[in-house]
């Protein structure tokens, strides 16, 4: 057996690896044995510290949670004043610019992981920030999809009041989609919370009406009023059940499908 602080040392080595790898290639193209290349060791050596990939991302995103708590910690104490930590927010990803440009942000995002696996992807935002994304123009964004381009709605719908639930909403019935997805921690909509109350009852299929008058905590009513007036089905599934949204994609019934009838 390695002695402890070597076996942390050189874990330490095989996540930092693993940290440069998933930020240029993305989680889905990188393997162990990238990993292992990498760190210049044999692959035997990333299986025994890591047993699978998820495994090892977990490692990564934990240790960039901690750099990230000992950056902002680091700030807090030589900046009294928040604008001036912002800045330093800010100004952060400017000491790694190269490999910014070259592989994005370090902290990731959406669009950016979509595009390592070769979808062409493009964010608009309801509210300004164009040298960040585009901003939402319903023609435009028809477009885009009818150029085969992913789109990632931002920002909601650019006023408060707003829940994001809204947002989805209204961005679905704008481009004419044919079925709104609801990403939750449970596998459907419940008659109660599945959490507290064991015996709730979940439902395969039910009506927006049923949602409305039984008040079940699916989406704000706002939302459910505006899939129901405009005949936009809802369905509703597991974010955390690994492929539950291709067999969604491919036809199956996941969750509980919301309808207008």
């Amino acid at each position: 057996m390695p002695a402890p602080y070597a076996s942390a040392e050189k874990r330490a080595e095989l996540v930092a690896a693993a940290t440069q790898l998933l930020h240029e290639q993305g989680f889905h193209r990188t393997t162990l044995a990238d990993v292992a290349g990498r760190a210049d060791v044999p692959l035997g050596n990333v299986y025994y510290y890591f047993k699978t990939k998820d495994a090892i991302a977990e490692a990564v995103i934990s240790a960039h949670e901690g750099a990230l708590r000992a950056l902002f910690a680091s700030w807090t104490s030589k900046h009294a004043a928040p604008h001036e930590r912002l800045r330093c927010f800010v100004r952060a990803p400017l000491d790694a610019s190269d490999r910014v440009i070259q592989f994005g942000c370090p902290h990731g995002s959406l669009c950016q992981e979509l595009e390592k696996l070769g979808a062409k992807a493009r964010v608009m935002s309801a509210i300004k920030i164009n040298d960040v994304c585009e901003d939402y123009i319903r023609r435009r964004a028809i477009r885009h999809l009818e150029k085969g381009r992913l789109v990632i709605f931002a920002a909601g719908v650019g006023s408060p009041f707003f829940t994001t639930d809204s947002g989805a909403a209204l961005r679905a019935i704008e481009i004419g989609a044919d079925l709104l997805l609801k990403a939750t921690k449970v596998d459907g909509v419940y008659s109660d919370d599945p959490v507290r109350n064991p015996s709730a009852q979940r439902y395969t299929q039910l009506t927006f009406d049923k949602v409305l008058q039984d008040r079940l905590n699916v989406m704000d009513a706002t939302a459910i009023v505006m899939c129901r007036d405009n005949r936009l089905p809802l369905r509703v599934f597991n974010l955390n059940n690994p492929g539950d949204l291709t067999r969604i994609a491919r036809g199956e019934e996941i969750g509980t499908a919301v309808t207008f009838e």
